[in-house]
C-alpha cells in the first residue's frame, strides 16, 4: 500500500500528490517540507514530534490562526484513507 496524496491545514497548508514510484521532496526554506513530514506523522500515528505528547488543544498550535480545527487526510493507492482531526481553541 502506497501513499498517494496528503492534505492538511497544518501551518500554511499541505496538499501534495506523491509520485507513483518515488517522490523527492525539494523546496526552498519555508517551502513546506517539514509541514508535509509533520502531517504524515500526525495522520499516521496521531503524534507530533514538534509538540511531544500533546492534547488536541496543544496541537492547535500547528493550525493556522484563523482555524478552530486541525485536519490531516492521507490517501492510499487502494482507495483507503487515514484521517486525523482535532478541535481546540486558538
Amino acid at each position: 500500500m502506497k501513499i498517494t496524496n496528503v492534505k492538511s491545514n497544518l501551518k500554511r497548508g499541505v496538499n501534495v500528490v506523491l509520485g507513483e514510484k518515488v517522490t523527492l521532496i525539494v523546496a526552498p526554506n519555508f517551502g513546506g517540507k517539514t509541514s508535509l513530514v509533520t502531517a504524515l506523522k500526525l495522520g499516521l500515528t496521531g503524534k507530533c514530534d514538534e509538540i511531544g505528547t500533546a492534547t488536541g488543544a496543544d496541537l492547535m498550535l500547528l493550525a493556522p490562526e484563523d482555524h478552530r480545527d486541525l485536519k490531516v487526510s492521507i490517501d492510499f493507492d487502494d482507495g483507503t484513507s487515514a484521517i486525523f482531526g482535532t478541535e481546540g481553541t486558538t
